[in-house]
C-alpha cells in the first residue's frame, strides 16, 4: 500500500448525483453492521466524508485516493443509486474516521476493506502517524532553519531539467526525494514551494505552444466532474506527465498547474502545518467552484473557516505563507460582517447577534476585543453605533 497516510486533496468536484434512490425513513433507524475483522478501508478515488449518509449531506472532508480510513463498524441498511462517468452504482454508506479525526459517512462504491494482514500493519502505522502529527504541531512556532547548501543544490538540479521535457513531473519529484531526507520538515516545505514556482514557469513554457480553445469541447465534462478523462485524449496525457491539466474559469477551458497530481505525490513528504495549509486552501477553492457565483456559504461555515485560519496563524507565526493565510482569514471575516450585517446605525437581528457570538467564541487572536463588542451590543440594545463600528474596524486592522 503506497502513500498510506497522505491526506490527499483533489481539485476535482467528486460526485454529481444524477439519480438517487434511497429510503429516507431508514436514516434515523439504521442498524449497525459489524465487520470486526475489516475495520480499515482504503479509498479508490477522491471521495467526500459527509455528515449524513446521502449526497446532500454536509461535506466534512475531501479525501484523496489510496488513503486509509478507519471503519467504525457501522453502515446503512439502504443503498443510494448514482450515475457517474457513465456508470451506475448502487451501494451502502460506511461510517468512518479520517486521519484528521473527522467522523462521517462515505459512499461504499469507492472504497474497499483491507485484509486482516494489511489491517494489522495499518494499526501500527496509524498510531505512529498520530505521534508525527503531534511532533510537528509546533513546526513554525519559531523562525525555521534552512540548510541553504542543500536548498541551492536542489535548485541547481531542478534547473537542469528542460521545461519542455515530456517527463518533467516525475524527474522533478525524483530530485525532491533524493535531496529531502528525512522529509516532513521545514526543509521539505521550502523546497516544495520553490518547486511550485518553477512548475508555473513550466506550464507557461509548454502551453504557450498550444491553443487552449481546441479543448473547449471538454468544458461540460470538466465543469461536471472537475476534470477531463485523459485516457481518451493523447495530448492531455502528455500535459499530465508535465504536471499540467485543464480547468474551467469564466466559462472557458484554461490550462492549470495539476495541483491534484502534485499534492498526491508531495503531500506526505511535507510538514503537518504545510499539509493543513494546503488541504484547507484547496478544500475552500474546491468548495467555491462547486457553488454558483450568486450563492454564499452559510455563516456557520464561514465562521468555521475563519476559525481554522485564525488558529493556524496563531499556532504557526513563522509559516512561509503566513501572509496568504492572513489574507484568507481576513476574507472570511469580511464576508461574515457583511452577512450579519454589521453596519452603522443598524440593529442586529437576534440570529445575527447569535452569529456574532459564535464568531467571538471561535476567535483566538482577537477574542477579547470581539467579546467586548458583543457585550457593548447587548448594552446598546443590539444597535451598531459609531464606537462599535470603530472597534470592529480595529479588529479588522489587527487581522491584516
Amino acid at each position: 500500500m503506497n502513500k498510506i497516510f497522505g491526506l490527499l486533496m483533489m481539485l476535482s468536484f467528486l460526485v454529481i448525483p444524477i439519480s438517487c434512490v434511497e429510503d429516507k425513513s431508514d436514516l434515523k433507524q439504521r442498524k449497525p453492521k459489524k465487520e470486526e475483522d475489516l475495520n480499515y478501508l482504503t479509498t479508490l478515488r477522491t471521495v467526500k466524508i459527509r455528515s449524513t449518509p446521502d449526497m446532500e449531506g454536509e461535506v466534512l472532508e475531501i479525501i484523496g485516493d489510496q488513503t486509509i480510513l478507519q471503519y467504525l463498524n457501522d453502515s446503512t441498511t439502504f443503498t443510494t443509486e448514482i450515475d457517474l462517468d457513465g456508470k451506475k452504482y448502487d451501494r451502502s454508506w460506511y461510517y468512518v474516521r479520517s486521519e484528521k479525526n473527522n467522523t462521517g459517512w462515505i459512499y461504499g462504491a469507492f472504497v474497499q476493506f483491507l485484509t486482516t494482514e494489511e489491517k494489522e500493519k495499518i494499526s501500527l502505522l496509524w498510531s505512529d502517524q498520530s505521534k508525527i502529527v503531534s511532533k510537528n504541531s509546533k513546526t513554525y512556532s519559531s523562525p525555521p532553519k534552512i540548510n541553504q547548501e542543500l536548498f541551492e543544490r536542489y535548485q541547481s538540479q531542478l534547473a537542469l531539467i528542460p521545461k519542455n521535457d515530456p517527463d518533467y513531473f516525475e524527474k522533478a519529484f525524483q530530485i525532491f526525494e533524493n535531496n529531502i531526507k528525512p522529509s516532513k520538515n521545514v526543509q521539505a516545505d521550502f523546497t516544495f514551494l520553490h518547486y511550485l514556482n518553477v512548475q508555473n514557469k513550466v506550464m507557461n513554457e509548454v502551453v504557450s505552444r498550444f491553443n487552449v480553445s481546441q479543448f473547449q469541447f471538454l468544458y461540460a465534462e470538466i465543469k461536471n466532474y472537475g476534470r477531463a478523462d485523459i485516457r481518451t485524449h493523447t495530448q492531455l496525457i502528455n500535459f499530465d506527465k508535465r504536471g499540467i491539466t485543464l480547468g474551467v474559469e469564466n466559462k472557458k477551458v484554461v490550462f492549470q498547474v495539476h495541483l491534484d497530481k502534485i499534492l498526491r505525490s508531495y503531500l506526505t513528504k511535507l510538514s503537518q502545518p504545510m499539509n493543513d495549509f494546503l488541504i484547507q486552501k484547496e478544500m475552500e477553492t474546491n468548495w467555491r467552484k462547486a457553488l454558483a457565483p450568486q450563492v454564499n456559504p452559510s455563516i456557520k461555515e464561514m465562521i468555521k473557516h475563519f476559525s481554522f485560519w485564525d488558529k493556524f496563524i496563531v499556532s504557526h507565526p513563522f509559516f512561509p505563507e503566513i501572509n496568504l493565510a492572513k489574507q484568507y482569514r481576513l476574507n472570511w471575516f469580511d464576508q461574515i460582517m457583511q452577512l450579519l450585517p454589521f453596519k452603522l446605525n443598524q440593529n442586529l437581528e437576534e440570529e445575527a447577534f447569535k452569529n456574532f457570538e459564535r464568531l467571538a467564541e471561535a476567535a483566538i487572536s482577537n477574542k477579547e476585543n470581539l467579546t467586548k463588542i458583543k457585550v457593548q451590543l447587548q448594552q446598546n440594545n443590539y444597535k451598531v453605533n459609531l464606537q462599535l463600528k470603530e472597534e470592529c474596524d480595529l479588529v479588522r486592522q489587527n487581522l491584516q
